[in-house]
C-alpha cells in the first residue's frame, strides 16, 4: 500500500541561526500517482507545494524536489533557514486520491561548556558540557575525546559522569595530574542519528611564592607570588592570613599591589608587612572564577638577634670604684 516516509531531521538538532533540512518520500502503489505534495506548518497552513523559496510568519523556507530511483517513489525536501526556535512541520501528499501525512519535530539545541577552568599541578579539575533544548523523548549520550581519541574513563587519569540540570543533560569530565594546557571535545549523539559538539579548555598555571626573612634592624617584610602560564587575566587578586581571613586595603600594617600587572600570562603580586613583628604564613589568591581561589603560601620569617646588656657586670664595677675611693 502507498505510504509516506519522513526523516526528522537529517541531524539531531540544529544550533540557533542554522538551517535545518528535512526530507519526505512517498511510495505509491503501482499505477498510483502523487497528485499533490505539500509542506505544512504546525497549524496546517500550506508552506508550499512546488520547488522554490517562500516565507511565512517571518520564517524562510526552500522546497527542493529530489531525484529518486523508482517511478513509484516521490521525494522532496524543505530547508528552514536561520531557525531560532523549535518547530514541527508536516509532510502531506495526495496519493491516488488518498491523503497521507507525517509530522515531525525540529529541535533547536545548544551546548554550553564550562569557562575559565584553571588548574594547578596536582589538583583534580572538572569541566562540563550541557545540552539544552533537546526533546525529552530523545535518548542522548555524551562522549568525550581529545585529539580525536575517545576518552572512556578507564585511562586512570579521567573519570566521566552524566547528570541532569532540569531538562538539560550535563556531561562532566574530571581530570587529575594535569601538567599542561588541555583541550577536550564533548559530543552529544542520539537525536535522529546525528550529533553536536563543543570544545572545553583547561588552563594549567603555576604560582611561585617568594618568602622573606626579616633580620637586623629591618621593619618591613616583602612577600610576593608570581603567576605564570595563564591564558587569561585573573578577575581578582588578594592576600589572606593563615586563618584565610582577607587582608583589606584598610588593615593597618599591610600594603599590597601588583608590581607587574598581568601581561603575556604572568603577574607578580606583592604584600608589604610593616611592622613585621612575628613570623607568619600568608596566602596569595588569584581568582579566575568568582570566589574560587588558586593559592600558594609565602612565609614571613622574623629572626632578629637581641643585644642584652649585662647589668650585673655594670653594677659590680660601680661598687668597686666607690669602695676604693673610701
Amino acid at each position: 500500500s502507498s505510504g509516506i516516509n519522513a526523516e526528522w531531521p537529517l541531524r539531531p538538532g540544529v544550533f540557533s541561526g542554522e538551517t535545518a533540512t528535512l526530507t519526505c518520500s512517498v511510495t505509491a502503489d503501482e499505477g498510483e500517482t502523487v497528485i499533490v505534495k505539500q509542506w505544512k506548518d504546525s497549524s496546517a497552513n500550506i508552506i508550499g507545494s512546488t520547488a522554490g523559496d517562500s516565507e511565512m510568519n517571518d520564517v524562510s523556507y526552500r522546497i527542493v524536489d529530489l531525484e529518486t530511483t523508482s517511478e513509484q517513489v516521490f521525494s522532496w525536501a524543505i530547508e528552514v533557514k536561520l531557525l531560532t526556535m523549535d518547530m514541527s512541520l508536516m509532510c502531506w501528499a495526495l496519493v491516488g486520491g488518498k491523503p497521507v501525512e507525517e509530522t515531525g519535530q525540529i529541535d533547536v539545541v545548544g551546548i554550553t561548556s564550562s569557562k575559565n577552568t584553571v588548574t594547578l599541578t596536582g589538583e583534580r579539575t572538572s569541566v562540563s558540557c550541557s545540552l539544552t533544548g533537546a526533546s525529552s523523548e530523545a535518548s542522548t549520550t555524551v562522549q568525550w575525546s581529545q585529539n580525536s581519541s575517545p576518552i572512556t574513563g578507564d585511562e586512570g587519569s579521567y573519570s566521566l559522569s552524566t547528570d541532569f540540570s532540569g531538562s538539560d543533560k550535563v556531561g562532566v569530565l574530571t581530570a587529575s595530574s594535569i601538567t599542561s594546557d588541555q583541550t577536550f571535545t564533548c559530543t552529544f549523539t542520539g537525536i535522529g542519528g546525528g550529533s553536536v559538539s563543543s570544545t572545553v579548555n583547561i588552563d594549567h598555571v603555576t604560582i611561585t611564592p617568594n618568602s622573606y626573612n626579616v633580620t637586623g634592624n629591618q621593619t618591613t617584610g616583602t612577600l610576593s607570588c608570581v603567576l605564570s602560564g595563564a591564558n587569561q587575566a585573573p578577575i581578582k587578586t588578594k592576600w589572606l592570613r593563615s586563618d584565610e581571613s582577607e587582608i583589606t586595603g584598610t588593615d593597618p600594617g599591610f600594603e599590597f599591589h601588583s608590581s607587574v600587572p598581568y601581561e603575556n600570562g604572568e603577574e607578580t603580586f606583592l604584600l608589604f608587612v610593616d611592622p613585621a613583628t612575628e613570623s607568619s604564613e600568608f596566602i596569595c589568591c588569584f581568582e579566575f572564577i568568582e570566589n574560587v581561589c588558586k593559592t600558594a603560601v609565602a612565609l614571613l620569617e622574623v629572626s632578629r638577634e637581641e643585644v642584652i646588656e649585662d647589668e650585673g657586670e655594670g653594677e659590680g664595677e660601680g661598687e668597686g670604684e666607690g669602695e676604693g675611693e673610701g
